[in-house]
């Protein structure tokens, strides 16, 4: 008999495949007409640092744009936008939405400050090389308003899906309406929303699929599972997700969230999470051994 975990496992390896396919196609969920006229609106944008570009940039941009905040609310996002070297092809050059992994829920994380790390702009370069321009939201919460709805799928799917449409209303013609999104962990969970509900929540483009790389599926059945009181031989990297769930889905202050959720909190994970993720791996927080 396969485990409830090992089900969870290969549905998500399925679900992976299936979206990898570039016809792969329509969401169910269909966006109102309130939501087509502001979905992707451009708020600002204003140039990127030279020290964030990846390598093969023609043009880069920072951009603000209005999203979804939580699955239910409305707010903005910032992003990159990446344009490569020389002229665009005729027709525009196609457009790779990347939704990137976990770097912390602290502003000063978000990709379009910091850059991102050698695991996630290697690709970006590649892609910049091939001749595709690359837009790369940072995730509602995370350099803008309020705090990052972390694993909010919805959310982040629209995130991810949004930014193509501001990336055009910046740039017009100089790209195509051609796209697909592509995401790591954290960004995977993003890639598989955005993949479901792209061809409505966007009609005007025409998307051709998803590639999920390690993204995370069915976490709220996995939740439940830990507990108010996560035990202390639980993965660490585990219990970072967990935290890092509840500060986003909380709306009467982190602090209070944690300490009505964990009884192994202390005043270093506070810290932690203030962090971004090369400062975590560097700096693992110990759970207290006390009860």
């Amino acid at each position: 008999m396969v485990s409830r975990s090992g089900r969870t496992f290969v549905a998500a390896v399925v679900a992976s495949i299936l979206l990898s396919s570039l016809g792969w196609g329509t969401g169910a969920v269909v966006a109102t007409a309130d939501e087509q006229v502001v979905a992707g609106a451009l708020e600002s944008y204003s140039e990127l640092s030279a020290a964030v570009f990846p390598l093969g940039t023609g043009a880069a941009q920072r951009v603000v744009y209005r999203t979804l905040r939580t699955a239910d609310r409305w707010g903005d996002s910032s992003g990159s936008v990446f344009l490569p070297e020389g002229e665009p092809p005729a027709g525009g050059w196609p457009v790779i939405s990347y939704a990137h992994g976990t770097l912390g829920s602290a502003d000063q994380c978000a990709p379009s400050s910091t850059g991102f790390g050698p695991g996630e702009i290697e690709p970006i370069e590649r892609w910049l090389r091939e001749g595709y321009a690359v837009v790369a939201t940072d995730y509602s919460g995370l350099g803008t308003d309020g705090v990052l709805a972390y694993l909010d799928g919805h959310a982040a799917g629209a995130n991810a899906v949004d930014i193509v449409r501001a990336a055009h209303e910046l740039y017009g013609n100089v790209l195509s309406p051609r796209w697909m999104v592509a995401g790591l962990s954290e960004g995977g969970h993003a890639a598989y929303f955005a993949g479901h509900e792209a061809s409505s929540r966007a009609p005007e483009l025409d998307f051709r699929g998803s590639v999920v790389v390690a993204g995370p599926t069915h976490m709220e059945g996995l939740f439940p599972l830990a507990g108010r009181c996560f035990p202390i031989s639980a993965s660490r990297d585990w219990w970072d997700t967990r935290c890092m769930s509840w500060l986003g889905s909380t709306t009467s202050g982190p602090r209070r969230t944690f300490a009505r959720f964990s009884r192994h909190w202390e005043s270093s994970g506070w810290k932690r999470l203030e962090a971004c993720a090369p400062e975590i791996s560097a700096d693992r927080f110990e759970l207290s051994e006390s009860s």
